[in-house]
C-alpha cells in the first residue's frame, strides 16, 4: 500500500518580524521625539538662546535642525551645559530623554517673572512646554501600531510519499 500526503504547516518567521518591528519602533519613536521636540521648543522663547539650547542634545540626536537665534548676547553653550538629551535603542526598548538643570528655564515654566520678580520679559512665562510636549506624544502614541505578524507567515507544503 502506498500513502501519499501533502502537509502545509504555516509558519511565521519570527526572526524576520522582531527586526522589522524593531526597526518600526525606532521610526515611530523618533517621529514622537520630533513632534515633542518641535512643541516643546516652540513654547520657549529665544532672548540670549539659552533656554532654547537646552533641546540640542535631543535635536542632534533625531538630527532635527533647531533654530536658535539669540536677541542679545548668544547664551548657547550655557543652555548645552545645563542639559541632556538622547535618543535610545537597547534591547528591544526604544525612548528619548530631555533633561535640563537650567535654573531660569525651570522657572519660567511655571511662573511669570514680570509679576513676581519685577522684570520685564517680552514673553514671560508661564511656558508650560512640558504639557505641550505631553499632549503632542499623547496624541501621536496614539495612532502608533504594532506590525501585523501575519504578513510573516509562510506556508511550508511538505511531501510525503
Amino acid at each position: 500500500m502506498k500513502l501519499r500526503a501533502t502537509l502545509r504547516a504555516p509558519r511565521i518567521d519570527l526572526e524576520k518580524y522582531r527586526r522589522e518591528l524593531q526597526a518600526h519602533l525606532i521610526e515611530q519613536t523618533a517621529m514622537a521625539a520630533f513632534k515633542w521636540l518641535s512643541a516643546v521648543s516652540a513654547k520657549v522663547p529665544v532672548w540670549s538662546g539659552a533656554s532654547r539650547a537646552t533641546f540640542l542634545h535631543l535635536a542632534n540626536a533625531i538630527s532635527l535642525q533647531l533654530s536658535i537665534s539669540p536677541v542679545v548676547r548668544h547664551r548657547i553653550p550655557l543652555g548645552l551645559a545645563e542639559s541632556e538629551g538622547s535618543f535610545n535603542v537597547k534591547g528591544g526598548r526604544v525612548s528619548f530623554t530631555y533633561q535640563t538643570t537650567l535654573r531660569h528655564l525651570i522657572y519660567n515654566e511655571f511662573h511669570n517673572a514680570n509679576v513676581e520678580w519685577g522684570f520685564h520679559l517680552i514673553q514671560p512665562g508661564p511656558y508650560h512646554f512640558q504639557e505641550a510636549g505631553r499632549r503632542v506624544f499623547g496624541q501621536e502614541a496614539e495612532h502608533v501600531r504594532l506590525l501585523n505578524p501575519f504578513k510573516q507567515l509562510e506556508i511550508k507544503t511538505t511531501r510525503v510519499s
